[in-house]
């Protein structure tokens, strides 16, 4: 399926407010491919077509942010309203917002994503595209997108990636009760063994490159647990499990185009967020390429949020 989108070609269904002919490209796999003449109605366009398919998630994110979701959904989310507006997320969204017009790219960028959105619920207020049912929950209309609406999701979203009060507080205390060396041995950031992947990558089936691991600290932990008595394991295994630190951790892997079934070099990595449905992440390729611009990009990023957080360029 192909939408046009174009200035000097419109249907009525289309959003008006375009500078140039641009177009959306749907493809057999329901992703969107926009192909603009101007960076301002790639943005446009993306804020447009991502509020068509995900405005209500838009919303819960917005209202979020902001502290506000009880007002819809109940008194269930009380607390969360509460840390929200405490942690102050619309707040320093409000403040990104206007120190961010000393940037005029990025302001024209987000300027133009929230005048997409804001078109977006215009036509669906004039009928001329779907009302979510999930939108009836609203006391009235939807309220405008606002640059710091996208700036207090972004803070929202930044915070859930690193901010872990439980683990800082359960870290610090096995700090305090093993001393620092047997921690550091215990908890580190990086392997007993040293590996590289840079520089220079090596042949598939080359070996990897030459061994340096040293196994001191892995034989200093493995002397310290074999004077443990099997009480003292248990304890620590229990101790380990009540954590709930399932969702820890960090993790990427590449693969050399030389060993892959496409021919292609193939790279992934987690950004820890929670599976949920909607997905959390809104695939989109955005591209001026075709008419002579220089972005061509591919990947994901987050209902509310322009540009492409996590993909690739050409």
């Amino acid at each position: 399926m192909i939408l046009l989108l174009s200035l000097f070609a419109c249907r009525g269904d289309e959003p008006t407010g375009l500078q140039a002919d641009a177009r959306i490209v749907t493809d057999a796999s329901g992703l969107r491919h926009i192909q603009a003449a101007t960076e301002r109605d790639l943005f446009y366009l993306q804020g447009y077509i991502t509020a068509r398919d995900r405005l209500w998630q838009m919303e819960l994110l917005r209202r979020r942010a902001w502290g506000r979701r009880a007002e819809v959904l109940g008194e269930a989310y009380y607390s969360s309203d509460l840390q929200s507006r405490a942690l102050g997320f619309g707040r320093w969204g409000e403040l990104t917002a206007e120190a961010i017009v000393a940037d005029p790219p990025i302001h024209r960028m987000l300027s133009a994503y929230a005048d997409g959105v804001n078109q977006l619920i215009a036509d669906v207020a004039a009928g001329a595209q779907p009302e979510a049912p999930q939108l009836a929950l609203l006391d009235g209309p939807i309220e405008p997108w606002r640059i710091e609406d996208t700036l207090a999701i972004e803070k929202l979203l930044t915070a859930g990636l690193s901010m872990r009060p439980d683990q800082d507080i359960i870290l610090g205390l096995a700090r305090t009760l093993l001393g620092g060396d047997l921690f550091t041995d215990l908890y580190q950031f990086a392997p007993f063994d040293r590996s590289y992947t840079a520089p220079d990558f090596w042949p598939a089936g080359a070996g990897g490159p030459p061994h340096t691991a040293t196994h001191d600290g892995a034989d200093r932990v493995a002397a310290i647990l074999a004077g443990l008595s099997p009480e003292q394991l248990k304890a620590g295994v229990k101790a380990a499990r009540g954590l709930n630190m399932s969702m820890g951790g960090s993790n990427n892997m590449a693969v050399s185009a030389q060993v892959s079934e496409t021919g292609h070099a193939l790279m992934a990595s987690d950004s820890h967020q929670g599976v949920g449905h909607p997905s959390v992440y809104y695939y989109i390729h955005l591209s001026t390429k075709a008419v002579g611009g220089d972005i061509d990009a591919f990947g994901a990023t987050f209902p509310g949020v322009p540009m492409v957080l996590f993909g690739h360029n050409g």
